[in-house]
């Protein structure tokens, strides 16, 4: 039974829809952590974790509980595997006033779903992670073709034209991994390019994984040793995977800070800083264990 005082704000939320990918990305932990026990952080309760999409009640049950601002549609998954939710979610967003934003790879984003996607006032951001700029690199990094995305992409920032939506900011990405840095040069001039014709488009965003995960691989040592540690552990938005489990983040999936829809959680998700000892300048070495997993990811990626 969880335990629910009332509703209560929220800065925003991250929601998990689909619980699985089209995608196999190299620096994704979807791939080994399907039908891992997940382990309460706390309580040290395991949970043996599903890869059932997010259920509509659940998803009421959030609403009803957590007032919020925002809400993405992200986290170790690809949304648009669930149309259904993110319909549902869009028809949610104008009720409850949230604004909704996505986290996409874009193979999946074909012109039915754009167009209720661009219908909905309440949306107001869409990233596309692309990560190569020629289908072959994009295989050894995503195992996706990248021409559909592209299409897809292309036609979303066309629907939004024609529809005036173009409020909507759209920015691509690429996650620079040992199989991808030669094309980053290649990857931001043709992009920039392309934003030149479109209104509300943002600079291709070329990130490094320690920008998520921290000082986690020897890889980025010597670039990012001291410098500032994870920025999950400044984040005030808690990840809910679909069976409603709270994470530290994206690259976290072993452990879970309980159920949302239980107070203690979200309190304890809240005040993890303070109740791990993690500060700004706190050596990424002293993280707590629940951090570990990702030097797990990378060793195995790379």
């Amino acid at each position: 039974m969880h335990q629910v005082l009332g509703k209560r704000k929220l800065v925003a939320l991250s929601l998990e829809l689909s619980g699985a990918c089209n995608a196999s990305c190299m620096f994704c932990t979807l791939g080994y952590k399907k039908d891992q026990a997940v382990t309460n952080v706390f309580t040290n309760e395991v949970i043996v974790r599903t890869e059932a999409k997010m259920s509509f009640d659940l998803i009421d049950s959030i609403l009803a509980k957590y007032e919020v601002p925002k809400i993405g549609c992200t986290g170790v998954n690809e949304p648009f595997l669930a149309p259904d939710r993110i319909r549902y979610l869009l028809n949610k967003s104008s009720e409850h006033k949230f604004d909704v934003g996505f986290y996409t790879n874009g193979n999946l984003v074909g012109k039915s779903i754009a167009e209720d996607v661009l219908r909905c006032s309440q949306v107001n951001q869409i990233h596309f992670s692309l990560n190569a700029t020629t289908n072959e690199v994009r295989q050894l990094v995503m195992g996706i073709p990248l021409d559909v995305a592209e299409y897809n992409l292309m036609q979303f920032l066309r629907l939004r034209a024609e529809m005036n939506r173009e409020d909507i900011k759209v920015q691509v990405v690429m996650m620079r991994t040992p199989k991808n840095l030669h094309q980053q040069e290649d990857f931001i001039r043709r992009w920039e390019k392309v934003r030149l014709g479109f209104a509300n488009v943002e600079p291709p965003g070329v990130f490094d994984p320690t920008n998520w995960c921290g000082d986690v691989y020897p890889y980025w040592m010597t670039k990012y040793k001291g410098k500032s540690g994870c920025k999950q552990w400044q984040c005030m938005a808690p990840l809910v995977r679909t069976d409603g489990q709270v994470y530290l983040c994206c690259y976290s999936s072993r452990w879970s800070f309980g159920h949302i829809l239980d107070d203690d959680t979200v309190d304890s998700f809240l005040n993890r800083r303070e109740r791990f000892n993690i500060t700004d300048d706190t050596d990424p070495d002293q993280y707590p264990e629940l951090c570990k997993e990702c030097s797990h990811r990378f060793a195995l990626a790379w």
